[in-house]
């Protein structure tokens, strides 16, 4: 597991922890974050970290609009690209429905291969 690697030099995981704020400090960063599993934001617990590197795993719903506010602020991280938020894709998790008139054929069986279809210039399926 990468994870455990990775925590073996040192790195350190926040399980139910929202990034608030990432400021460049010093060399590194100061990570503003509030912990807890509370849908009340103020009901959680306000941490402050300082990191020489920060990685952000909350996936595109959670890390696109974090990055964009702090891209933004001239007190976050303004040298941030202009192309974050676009092309914004997500796993790609579907749920496909397939009928065959072969009842002969086990369809749930094997190996499911997936593709992309591009539509247009602007679409993919």
């Amino acid at each position: 597991n990468y994870l455990w690697l990775a925590e073996r030099r040192g790195l350190e995981i926040r399980a139910d922890t929202e990034v608030t704020w990432i400021q460049p400090v010093d060399g590194g960063y100061e990570v503003t974050a509030l912990e807890g599993r509370s849908p009340v934001r103020w009901l959680r617990r306000r941490r402050v970290y300082r990191a020489k590197r920060v990685i952000l795993a909350g996936g595109v719903l959670g890390t696109v609009p974090l990055l964009l506010r702090l891209r933004e602020s001239p007190d976050g991280l303004p040298a941030l690209s202009p192309r974050v938020g676009q092309d914004v894709r997500t796993n790609s998790e579907v749920l496909m429905g397939v009928i065959s008139e072969r009842r002969d054929r086990a369809l749930s069986e094997g190996i499911a291969i997936t593709s992309i279809v591009k539509t247009d210039e602007h679409s993919s399926l």
